[in-house]
């Protein structure tokens, strides 16, 4: 099974595969981003993009996966190993009530890219407020105060930040 193939078995799990429309492509997008960051590297690159975290490769294989998707319905999946289970479920969990919010999830993944990824000029450390006040810059009047608190402390308790 080729990584494409195995990451559609992931997202089955997860959050589905659908990509019709731009949120469920920023869905698709954020959910791949944090199957890498939680440890199972599909071997995409991400970027920052106007959505936060992105990869142009994630979405040409997405769009591919589709064009074939009468031919992959007949194709079997190996079964997904107790190692990936678990982290699958780590992420169901770290997504909760959030899975469906294309809006929440970017703002997890922005904070988590910022901080985790991102390369913020003359910087040396880059702590919470640092991180948040990047955010704003970059997204100016995106999100509220309260949920990128909110979205810190899940960041916070799944170790990620």
């Amino acid at each position: 099974m080729t990584n494409t193939n195995k990451l559609w078995k992931y997202l089955d799990e997860i959050s589905g595969t659908n990509i019709q429309t731009f949120d469920d492509r920023k869905k698709l997008q954020k959910t791949v981003y944090f199957l890498q960051r939680m440890g199972l590297n599909m071997g995409y690159k991400f970027g920052w993009y106007i959505h936060g975290p992105y990869s142009s490769d994630l979405t040409k294989d997405a769009f591919e996966f589709h064009n074939q998707n009468e031919t992959l319905k007949a194709t079997k999946f190996p079964e997904i190993s107790p190692a990936e289970i678990e982290i699958i479920g780590n992420i169901q969990n770290f997504f909760g009530d959030l899975k469906d919010s294309p809006d929440m999830l970017e703002l997890l993944a922005s904070l988590d890219f910022i901080k985790n990824i991102a390369y913020i000029p003359n910087i040396e450390e880059k702590d919470k407020q640092v991180v948040i006040k990047q955010l704003k810059i970059l997204k100016p009047g995106k999100f509220k105060d309260v949920d990128i608190e909110q979205s810190w402390d899940r960041l916070l308790s799944f170790d990620l930040v």
